[in-house]
């Protein structure tokens, strides 16, 4: 979907060492001061665009989002995926590289808490506890923007109901 996006976005940077982490999930306390103006746009486009993962471990990292408007799980554990650092192995150490996916997904504007949870290729929990960070964009979007596009796309039926005899 193409809505008209504000072209000036914040940017938070979310290290792991500063959430408060129990098992596999993180959760970050967001200041109102992170955002540029907290009375941009009525909803907010978020994405992975950048992070680091720096573990010495043969397995990927797969980061969900939770708190998202417009997206559903099969994996009744996990939220919808907002990135992943794939293994980058040689014979002595491990590196992992950010996969982009282009997914944004749509929530609630300047949320004051952000939850990451984190799991493994074979989607066991993974407890990450530093040596991560990530970067979120938000890109805001107007409550009409939102209800032109909707209306755009709205359902309406291409045959007539048939009359009854």
């Amino acid at each position: 979907m193409n809505y008209p996006k504000s072209s000036i976005c914040d940017y938070v940077n979310l290290f792991f060492a500063d959430a408060v982490v129990t098992s596999n999930e993180a959760v970050f306390t967001i200041p109102a001061s992170a955002y540029l103006n907290n009375e941009r746009g009525d909803y907010v486009l978020v994405s992975m665009v950048d992070g680091v993962y720096f573990a010495n471990a043969e397995h990927s990292l797969i980061l969900t989002i939770d708190n998202v408007i417009n997206a559903y799980s099969t994996n009744a554990s996990m939220s919808p995926v907002l990135g992943c650092f794939t293994n980058v192995t040689n014979e002595a150490n491990h590196k992992h590289i950010f996969i982009p996916n282009g997914v944004s997904y749509l929530m609630h504007p300047n949320p004051s808490k952000i939850t990451i949870k984190t799991f493994e290729h074979d989607l066991s929990a993974e407890n990450v506890t530093s040596n991560c960070y990530i970067t979120l964009k938000f890109q805001y979007l107007s409550k009409n923007a939102v209800k032109e596009q909707n209306n755009a796309v709205a359902f309406t039926p291409a045959f007539p109901e048939p009359k009854s005899f």
